[in-house]
């Protein structure tokens, strides 16, 4: 597992301690698929799953999050990809994550990660986006998302998190740019502030990266 995860950081461009990072995500993805079998934190998903679906995909938010003072991953769910990135930038990077999700059985396993890990830079808030008066009142330098809702509902969410200059960084599949489009329709103050970013992971699958700014990008 250590061999992938090693390549998966520096694919994405990680510059911090290697060997702790890969060390910590290790025994964290561990730790996610034997909670998994218990209380069904990602479904049926196998350790190759995990890795390349999972930890790869979370890792794709490095270059878009390095370097951000504050970070709301909005659905979370059992840390993904919050969880990855609060390690990758743990004791190398001046960011701070607000872990959201109202799922209680979820955010208790991030407890435990964030305990065992003893990661500083994390704050885990088990509630709706839209009902915690602490997130709605300008605090995020960028608000990101992977597997939570449409364009349209996610920027309804993340609005209200959004410092001045702040941004959205949402993971769709080979549909985004239409699902862009219909965003743009809809609310047409992010036309010419969008982008879409496209990768292609192992197997051929294709992952797209929305890019959103109610400012500017």
């Amino acid at each position: 597992m250590l061999v992938q995860i090693k390549k998966a950081l520096q694919d994405v461009g990680y510059g911090g301690d290697l060997d702790r990072c890969s060390s910590d995500l290790a025994w964290y993805l561990s730790e996610l698929i034997l909670w998994n079998r218990k209380i069904n934190l990602i479904g049926r998903s196998t350790e190759e799953e995990v890795l390349t679906r999972h930890l790869v995909e979370s890792a794709l938010y490095y270059s878009y999050t390095r370097g951000k003072k504050v970070v709301c991953d909005i659905g979370t769910g059992a840390g993904l990809p919050g969880i990855v990135l609060a390690i990758m930038m743990s004791g190398c990077e001046d960011s701070f994550f607000y872990l959201i999700d109202k799922d209680h059985k979820k955010c208790n396993f991030m407890r435990h990660v964030s305990s065992q890990l003893k990661l500083k830079n994390i704050e885990i808030i088990e509630n709706r986006v839209e009902e915690d008066k602490r997130l709605n009142s300008g605090i995020a330098s960028i608000v990101i998302s992977r597997a939570l809702a449409d364009l349209c509902t996610l920027t309804d969410l993340s609005e209200p998190l959004l410092a001045n200059g702040g941004g959205m960084v949402f993971m769709k599949g080979p549909a985004a740019e239409e699902e862009l489009e219909s965003l743009c329709s809809v609310k047409k103050k992010y036309i010419g502030k969008s982008c879409v970013d496209s990768y292609v992971k192992v197997g051929g699958r294709e992952i797209k990266m929305v890019r959103l700014s109610p400012e500017s990008l």
